[in-house]
């Protein structure tokens, strides 16, 4: 193992430590820092060629797991890999991009060169990795993602998804079935109800488990094989914290919505910030949380066509890409976060590079006011230069917050 592997094998070796740190008192947590682990680490250690490569989370699901092949996402998390992609790009690129580079060139980690690599074009970035990747020869489909949410945009976004199919079956030569996507479909929408569940029963627990926590169990539904096995470690989880929550005190710390750019492990240098600070994330919100939301029933579905019409309506609903001028479905997502009054602040957070992501940042605090909740603004990159002045920004909103909170608390018990 080189220098560049051993730094990027410390680097998710650091995150799971704190993680632990703050959750290893639930048994069950282990399983998932475990499969986090074998999922990123253990590709320094010759695993097998992907048929697929994703990059993002911006395809169905259920249509990957439809096909009998091996797949896996690379979304871009960690700074160690950003070392193998300097001569590919300027050193201002947006450092998810540079990581997705960095992780595919990284020697030793993984052969890709027979991967077929499908690649959503959510960003200008991400188009110039699908022709980087393409200049390089390497297998590449895209797709574009329609720009408007109506009956023709589903129509031309089943068309791109039936020839992705077709692309898969040729490069892997594995067929599709009716019976498979049905199937799939179960699994991929069984795991997302429970993975819900999981995060609304456990919002009121108290201290049972971190925000960062929460986020390495949601970044994980995309590392796992068998997501049967990983839905029944998740009930597992649930039913220890449940009956261990009468040990943990009520959690007073100001709750935020955290959401812009998505955060992405192993780079959890935002939400460590936070709590170390003194608040909770309550809730954090992105386009994989988003399209986490989506539940795909078969009733009604009687034929392939049927299903990918189906597939490809609910998708491009619960799609909440940068992609689009007017983000509707994360607008529709963060609304349903705040609407129960429990989120105090919102900290916006944005990458150096990723502007697509401060497109909506406008609307959204026009949203936030009429709530009355402070919204914080924070650009950073995968670096830990900055941390310190991060520290003392947060540290301030997060005594703001908790004055606000006191002066309601004061106006409640004189109302009484």
């Amino acid at each position: 193992m080189n220098d560049k592997q051993e730094r990027y094998r410390k680097e998710i070796l650091s995150g799971l430590d704190r993680l632990w740190k703050d959750n290893g008192r639930i048994k069950a947590f282990k399983y998932f820092e475990d499969l986090a682990y074998r999922s990123l680490v253990s590709e320094i250690f010759g695993e097998p060629e992907p048929d697929v490569v994703l990059l993002g989370t911006g395809i169905p699901e259920v249509l990957l797991r439809a096909f009998p092949i091996n797949y896996r996402y690379i979304t871009g998390g960690s700074h160690a890999m950003t070392a193998w992609s300097d001569d590919l790009v300027p050193r201002d690129t947006d450092p998810v991009s540079r990581s997705i580079l960095g992780q595919i060139h990284a020697p030793g980690i993984m052969d890709l060169s027979r991967s077929l690599f499908l690649i959503p074009i959510q960003s200008d970035s991400m188009r110039k990795i699908a022709f980087l990747l393409k200049e390089e020869g390497y297998h590449t489909f895209t797709l574009d993602i329609p720009p408007a949410r109506d009956e023709r945009s589903v129509g031309e976004w089943e068309r791109q998804l039936v020839l992705m199919v077709e692309a898969i079956a040729g490069h892997a030569h594995k067929r599709i079935s009716l019976a498979r996507i049905k199937k799939a479909a179960k699994t991929v929408t069984g795991a997302r109800y429970h993975l819900n569940r999981f995060i609304s029963d456990t919002e009121d627990r108290g201290q049972g488990i971190s925000g960062a926590g929460k986020m390495l169990i949601r970044n994980s539904f995309y590392y796992a094989d068998d997501l049967e096995e990983w839905t029944y470690h998740l009930k597992v989880l649930g039913w220890e914290i449940e009956h261990s929550a009468s040990r943990y005190r009520q959690d007073v710390r100001p709750g935020i919505l955290l959401t812009g750019s998505p955060i992405l492990f192993p780079n959890y240098k935002i939400p460590f910030l936070i709590e170390d600070v003194g608040m909770r994330i309550r809730d954090f919100i992105d386009p994989s949380t988003v399209r986490q939301e989506e539940f795909l029933s078969t009733k009604g579905i009687h034929g392939t066509k049927n299903a990918m019409h189906a597939i490809a309506a609910s998708s491009y609903k619960y799609d909440a890409s940068p992609a689009y001028t007017c983000n509707e479905a994360l607008m529709t997502a963060i609304h349903g976060s705040i609407r129960d009054g429990k989120i105090e602040g919102v900290i916006f957070h944005i990458l150096k590079g990723q502007i697509e992501y401060d497109f909506e940042l406008e609307r959204m605090t026009e949203m936030f006011e009429s709530y009355d909740i402070p919204v914080f603004r924070l650009e950073t990159d995968f670096q830990d230069q900055d941390i310190e002045q991060l520290r003392i920004r947060l540290e301030a909103f997060c005594e703001m917050l908790s004055q606000k909170h006191c002066m309601q608390g004061k106006r409640i018990v004189q109302a009484s």
